[in-house]
């Protein structure tokens, strides 16, 4: 390419713009992807604007681009979005699978616990990639525990640590799974998630809120008082703390509204849960009944 005086040139070289200025600076955009890329820069005069220090001659620029990798992490695919047990045998699993994101530069053992085992337990307790099966789905398992006690539907957590040698995936943040164990024994308390998961953010904007609905099963003999609260108010916190339901209104959904706190510091994604205990005088049945939901906050 040229660069001369006030001419802007501009030359497009293995799909890279460079263009020449004034000053004899010159700029490209780089690639997406790695690339070594060679310029020749020829400086001139140009008749009628003589100027002092002009000279000729050329010169070639190498420049290699380098793409940083992408950063590490675990993915995590729902079957059908969500996933959701039962008590009765029809439908007592359900499954999920794991992969990682990049090629880790040693084995990596990923740890997989239910935040309850009474109604659900999960199967295998720990997954192992190695550098060359890291891409490679692989299965988690979740059963439901039938409890021959009438209660409502119930949310538990299934977490994940990740522990490797590779200093990248050394305690990576890893979203929890939450799972719906649907009751088959009668009454109970159901919690219903918007688009299947919450999710805050600790950024202003519409990602801040999300919001899930709470619901009788079966008509109470008396009121039920829905205690909510977060298992981490420096995260997240819920409005209302608490919901009532009477024997009229027991099947209509209320809404409670989790907000994302902006702590100021850089810790990564997280999960923590929201628990909701559910008390009556006047229902026997409705007495201390808990139900958790996990909710994934995002970091700074």
């Amino acid at each position: 390419m040229q660069v001369d005086g006030a001419n802007s040139n501009t030359v497009v070289t293995d799909g890279v713009t460079l263009t020449g200025a004034r000053d004899a600076t010159a700029s490209f955009t780089a690639p997406s992807r790695a690339a070594t890329l060679h310029f020749r820069l020829t400086a001139m005069s140009t008749g009628g604007f003589p100027r002092l220090g002009t000279a000729s001659g050329a010169d070639w620029v190498t420049v290699t681009v380098v793409v940083p990798p992408p950063p590490p992490g675990v993915s995590i695919t729902q079957s059908d979005g969500s996933t959701t047990v039962t008590e009765a045998a029809a439908g007592r699993t359900d499954t999920y699978t794991v992969a990682l994101e990049i090629r880790p530069t040693g084995d990596v053992r990923i740890t997989v616990a239910s935040s309850d085992q009474k109604p659900a337990t999960v199967s295998p307790a720990s997954l192992r990639f190695t550098t060359s099966d890291w891409s490679t789905a692989q299965t988690v398992t979740v059963t439901g525990v039938g409890d021959g006690l009438p209660s409502s539907n119930r949310t538990v957590c299934i977490n994940h640590r990740s522990i490797s040698g590779d200093i990248n995936y050394t305690s990576l943040p890893i979203a929890a799974v939450p799972v719906t164990v649907v009751d088959n024994d009668g009454a109970g308390v159901s919690i219903i998630a918007s688009n299947g998961s919450t999710a805050v953010s600790e950024a202003a904007g519409a990602g801040r809120t999300d919001t899930y609905t709470v619901v009788l099963n079966t008509r109470p003999t008396g009121n039920v008082r829905v205690a909510v609260l977060s298992s981490d108010e420096g995260a997240a916190t819920v409005s209302p703390a608490s919901l009532r339901f009477t024997t009229t209104n027991w099947n209509s959904m209320q809404t409670v509204t989790v907000t994302g706190i902006d702590d100021k510091v850089d810790q990564g994604n997280r999960s923590m849960t929201i628990t909701h205990t559910a008390a009556s005088v006047g229902a026997a049945n409705y007495m201390k009944d808990q139900h958790p939901l996990c909710c994934r906050h995002g970091g700074r």
